[in-house]
């Protein structure tokens, strides 16, 4: 999406999801005001309960940058001092290798496998 319709998108998200959970899915731009990605937390179904998951998603030119980690991290913190959440959790495509070793790099520790919408995940665990 270019910048205008991020925005839209992460306005009306903001509107719906931040009322229910307090949280949700944010923007990563650069200090130019490029919209490079989103990051944030979601409630997903694992194992029988719900849990918050830590979702990324950057352009392929922004990769490698630190921008995911940047991001990331700071959510991780926001989790554990605005939340007090103990632990998170992300779901990784089976074929996503690259989304794995970024994942393992941060800390996050494979814990099981899950399908949601016929798509299988790797699920990584994230103890704050």
């Amino acid at each position: 999406m270019n910048r205008q319709e991020e925005i839209e998108f992460t306005v009306a998200y903001i509107e719906n999801m931040y009322k229910f959970f307090g949280y949700g899915i944010w923007i990563i731009e650069t200090i130019h005001g490029n919209v490079i990605g989103r990051a944030g937390l979601s409630n997903r179904e694992y194992k029988g309960k719900t849990i918050v998951e830590v979702g990324y998603l950057l352009g392929r030119q922004y990769r490698g940058k630190g921008y995911a980690r940047e991001a990331v991290k700071a959510i991780i913190e926001f989790a554990a001092d605005e939340l007090e959440l103990r632990e998170v959790y992300c779901f990784i495509q089976s074929d996503n290798t690259y989304s794995m070793k970024f994942a393992e790099k941060l800390g996050f520790e494979y814990d099981g496998n899950a399908v949601s919408e016929n798509v299988e995940y790797l699920v990584y665990r994230y103890n704050i």
